[in-house]
């Protein structure tokens, strides 16, 4: 099947396939009787109504439009999500004016929103240890810190004199060597010292690095760790043979790390448009590096966010070639953040539990069916 290449397209499209994941994207772009279809089509079961009022991509007129359902669910739902405009709040207000539970939800995202970055700044050792000024008297004092966060700070910053990263390479917390081993002015000698610590959590922190000498990488491919192979899939130094095997490999979590490789060349990626795991589906779908007649294939994918996002990513191409301005669809979010509390229990190595900053928390088959 071939992409739509206009707007006008993509629209009848959406519209023809009745699909409310396709509808959303175009929906912006869209007017008159289009817009009503796509509208009813986006809105026709209570399900939808319910999931999309908690979901940031939606289009800021249909979140006013769902302010006008009598359902309490949805009205708290709305309440809570960051993305509802201003006046749809005021008229939830009003017409919520006697249910505690929207109020409560009101109240808490206004509260959060005032509150944001408000926090006073301490003086504390673990600002010391972040100061691009340190001194060298100062790291050292911090280096013996009981505290541990004083110590990865301290690890982490380039200005820490090289006798101190030193010193801290060989600390007890595997934290603190990892912290190290991601400092951007760690020496060299340092790095292949921690390429081969004991913690694969330190190793990986080596793996991500694309300033590592060819040595150091031929030891950390023969490593077996996930996380270690996920650093090395994610890195942009790898080179294309490398990331062809760690594509192949039997570990949904390994494979991700190569999606989350911006510089990726296509035809590895083209590898991974089959991939059973949805996450991976989701990620690959908007990754820049895939061709677009590739990711249009995923409008047909069985899990409803993931045809939203190669919908969303055709629009987008569509609208750059027109020249519309304002106007980015939401490919970095589908649905509430996870908590980091959810992640951790996810069962997942650290390394692979994060997006590679695409904020994606995508709900595939437990959310809403075709």
């Amino acid at each position: 099947m071939a992409r739509p290449r206009t707007l006008a397209a993509l629209a009848r499209f959406a519209a023809a396939s009745g699909d409310p994941y396709l509808a959303i994207p175009v929906y912006p772009f869209v007017q008159g009787a289009m817009a009503e279809n796509l509208e009813a089509i986006i809105l026709a079961k209570p399900r939808h109504r319910l999931v999309f009022a908690a979901m940031t991509f939606i289009p800021a007129r249909l979140l006013a439009r769902l302010a006008e359902e009598p359902n309490a669910q949805i009205a708290i739902r709305l309440a809570a999500n960051p993305a509802t405009p201003a006046e749809a709040r005021v008229r939830l207000a009003d017409r919520w004016a006697n249910d505690a539970r929207v109020r409560r939800a009101l109240a808490a995202r206004d509260k959060e929103a005032a509150s944001f970055g408000a926090k006073p700044r301490a003086r504390t050792d673990r600002a010391l240890a972040r100061r691009a000024d340190l001194s060298a008297d100062t790291a050292a004092r911090l280096s013996t810190s009981a505290d541990s966060w004083v110590r990865r700070w301290l690890g982490r910053n380039p200005a820490t004199p090289p006798e101190i990263l030193g010193c801290l390479a060989a600390d007890p917390d595997l934290q603190v060597r990892r912290a190290v081993g991601r400092n951007p002015a760690c020496p060299a000698h340092l790095l292949s010292v921690l390429a081969r610590d004991p913690a694969p959590w330190v190793r990986a922190a080596i793996a991500f690095r694309d300033d590592v000498s060819a040595e150091i990488v031929d030891l950390l491919t023969e490593d077996d760790d996930a996380d270690v192979l996920s650093g090395l899939g994610r890195n942009p130094a790898s080179p294309p043979d490398l990331l062809r095997r760690i594509a192949g490999s039997n570990d949904a979590d390994i494979r991700r790390a190569v999606i989350l490789n911006r510089a990726a060349p296509g035809p590895v990626l083209e590898m991974l448009l089959e991939d059973p795991y949805p996450f991976n589906r989701a990620l690959l779908a908007v990754h820049p590096g895939l061709p677009d007649e590739a990711a249009w294939n995923f409008v047909n994918d069985p899990e409803p966010e993931i045809r939203y996002r190669a919908m969303a990513r055709a629009v987008k191409h569509c609208a750059r070639a027109k020249a519309i301005s304002g106007y980015s669809p939401s490919l970095r979010a589908s649905g509430p953040k996870r908590s980091r509390a959810y992640r951790a229990s996810s069962g997942l190595p650290r390394s692979a539990r994060d997006d590679g900053g695409l904020g994606l928390a995508i709900q595939c088959s437990d959310s809403v069916g075709r």
